[in-house]
């Protein structure tokens, strides 16, 4: 069984490169807003500072590796590490910023080696990376840290396996549908409440020569994935979605298979325009931006880009996916886009823990929602406390706020779903909706991959 897990670990970390950890939520864009030159780093050390108060003489001089995604250097250097170096200066800290950085840690930590700090894009590779004895239990440290209450209560069992903590929580990811108000409101169009009322307001969309849903992956093709989540999510009710992700109901089941097949309808209407394989996530972002689409599917992720140099010259807004069945309420799919945990061969893990707790600092927390971080995953946000924060990320919030407090929320594929499943549907999927797998041999394949992902152990501790 250990070789078997081992194996499959192996293949998670060669799958990596495609398999979003933002999968799920981080995007080129998601991270830096518009990342350019895949595969470039920059280093960056954190000195001793002169301080009015001088540090402990007898604290040992040690050094900790970190390595980020390029599009959070900001809030970590100028946030995290500075605080570090002004506040625990005989802890260097090394950090490697990289537009590839889930798929560095994973080629190093195949190697036995890997920085000292390990984030992950959403939760799933960190769970392997647990399951695997590649990081450490870090439950001590939250007990010592109070980090238990700095979170939000729904975002310690991504990041644990039983009873054993093994991350702390990244930022808050949700999916929702943005749009243009000034378009709806001058064509009298209105939010959808389900299947039908999608539907027409497309309709009603393209009769005005206007793309109603903007989309791009040619960059990124775990953005696949944002889709799979949204559509299983908005058409399987979360119990029978639970029973499916457990690998009690297969996929193969009517509910699910539904859901791809209106996916494929919406599709084949050219409501999403056909050439999405051919552009990118950023070039889609500029279809909606300049008016040419009326509507954008994403997630949180993008609001850096929609309130940064992509902003649309239009208000916009964001609203949930209606239903797709009669069965399903509304929801937000919800989870978180990254996770840090600590190397299990860190030789620093008391000075690799105090970089995790300067990161956790609600103020930090705050502050990084105009630093790339987006949305903390943090109780009781009062966006009133952060200053510059524009109106829609407030809507957004009361979005997110009002559907977690009635628990109407879902699973995203990158917490929740079997990684070879979530892989087999973003490699996949483009057949589907272009006619070149039949949507049963389609579904039959994410059945298959499901089943290797259960055999394995890769299905998620419910």
């Amino acid at each position: 069984m250990k070789k078997r897990v081992v194996s499959v670990f192996c293949l998670s970390l060669c799958l990596i490169f495609i398999i979003s950890a933002c999968g799920g939520g981080d995007s080129g864009t998601t991270d830096a807003g518009a990342d350019t030159g895949a595969g470039t780093s920059d280093q960056s050390v954190s000195e001793p500072a002169n301080t009015d108060t001088p540090a402990d003489p007898t604290a040992e001089t040690v050094e900790i590796s970190v390595v980020h995604q390029s599009g959070y250097a900001d809030y970590f250097d100028d946030l995290v590490i500075a605080q570090m170096a002004v506040e625990f200066p005989h802890i260097i800290v090394n950090a490697t910023y990289n537009n590839e950085a889930y798929a560095l840690i994973a080629q190093q930590m195949a190697a036995g080696a890997g920085p000292d700090i390990i984030q992950s894009g959403g939760t799933n590779m960190l769970m392997a990376y647990a399951k695997t004895g590649h990081v450490r239990v870090i439950n001590d440290f939250a007990d010592q840290y109070g980090w238990w209450d700095a979170f939000s209560d729904w975002t310690w069992r991504p990041v644990m396996l039983g009873d054993e903590l093994y991350g702390l929580p990244g930022k808050l990811d949700t999916e929702l549908v943005f749009y243009n108000k000034e378009l709806f409101a001058e064509h009298g169009l209105s939010i959808p409440k389900n299947w039908d009322e999608l539907i027409s307001l497309c309709e009603s969309i393209q009769a005005l020569d206007i793309l109603p849903i903007a989309f791009g992956s040619n960059d990124y093709k775990s953005a696949n994935g944002w889709w799979g989540t949204l559509i299983v999510s908005s058409t399987v009710n979360p119990t029978k979605l639970e029973s499916v992700l457990r690998g009690d109901v297969p996929w193969t089941s009517p509910e699910p298979t539904q859901a791809f097949e209106k996916f494929k309808y919406i599709f084949d209407q050219e409501f999403i325009n056909n050439n999405y394989t051919a552009i990118t996530i950023d070039s889609a972002t500029q279809l909606f931006g300049t008016g040419l689409a009326a509507m954008k599917m994403e997630g949180t992720w993008i609001l850096p880009n929609l309130t940064g140099d992509l902003a649309p010259q239009f208000d916009w807004g964001a609203f949930p996916m209606p239903p797709w069945s009669d069965d399903v309420e509304a929801n937000i799919p919800t989870g978180l886009g990254v996770s840090f945990g600590i190397n299990s061969k860190c030789e620093h893990p008391d000075a690799a823990a105090i970089y995790l707790d300067v990161y956790a600092r609600r103020e930090n927390q705050l502050e990084g929602i105009n630093r790339s971080m987006g949305i903390p995953p943090i109780p009781n946000v009062d966006l009133s406390q952060v200053s510059g924060i524009a109106p829609q990320v407030v809507e957004i919030m009361d979005i997110i706020n009002e559907f977690t407090a009635k628990d109407a929320t879902s699973f995203l594929s990158w917490n929740y779903w079997g990684r070879l499943t979530e892989f087999y549907m973003e490699e996949n999927v483009d057949a589907l909706l272009l006619g070149q797998i039949s949507l049963e041999d389609f579904m039959i394949g994410m059945q298959n991959a499901a089943e290797e992902d259960k055999a394995a152990g890769n299905l998620f501790d419910w």
